[in-house]
């Protein structure tokens, strides 16, 4: 065997062994955009339902007006976690906030169902009928939602495509939290007076 067809030899391995390479990387990038496209849809649709909660829970406080002081700690609370919600920029921030207003909003559900005049109305049980069907929603995207995450986060870490994820800018996604252990209380049940 010659010089000539030894270098032509290990010059063939090399390219098609490039060509190998290639293809896994672009196989294995496309694997991780589609779970990422999957987890991006996710969290659209947890983000709509999120943003009809902060908007139901406007229209509970607005209701609660008048019944429960507005320097009570739940109208407090609520209030300030609607702001962070209103200005937060990226996905953890808006997570934070959401998962941040679970017991809020069960306070003020609480300080309201602890105001006879208020929670015998009709619009009152509307609202409150509206919060319950909201987070029972919430709480389904929100496993959809960690399901994604779980998925894509555990992808990530895989050897090799740990070492690719960095250079495509794909990086670990934070679960979405929720309160309390067992839900500490669900919306629609009458629960104790509030601390106020």
């Amino acid at each position: 065997m010659t010089l000539q067809a030894i270098a032509l030899a290990v010059l063939t391995f090399l390219l098609f062994s490039c060509l190998v390479v290639m293809i896994y990387c672009m196989t294995v990038y496309r694997g991780l955009t589609a779970v990422k496209r999957e987890l991006d849809r996710a969290y659209s649709g947890l983000d709509a339902l999120l943003q009809e909660r902060f908007e139901a829970s406007g229209e509970l406080m607005e209701l609660c007006r008048g019944f429960v002081p507005r320097d009570s700690r739940p109208v407090r609370e609520l209030a300030q976690i609607r702001s962070l919600w209103a200005i937060a920029n990226n996905k953890t921030d808006r997570l934070k906030s959401a998962a941040d207003s679970d017991r809020a909003l069960q306070s003020l559900m609480a300080a309201a169902q602890a105001v006879p005049e208020l929670s015998s109305t009709e619009y009152f049980a509307r609202v409150e009928k509206r919060l319950a069907g909201i987070e029972q929603q919430v709480a389904d995207r929100r496993e959809k939602y960690n399901s994604a995450i779980s998925a894509f986060n555990e992808r990530i870490e895989q050897f090799p495509v740990r070492w690719m994820s960095g250079y495509t800018g794909f990086t670990a996604q934070p679960y979405f939290g929720s309160y309390s252990p067992a839900r500490n209380a669900t919306f629609g049940a009458r629960q104790g007076a509030p601390n106020l």
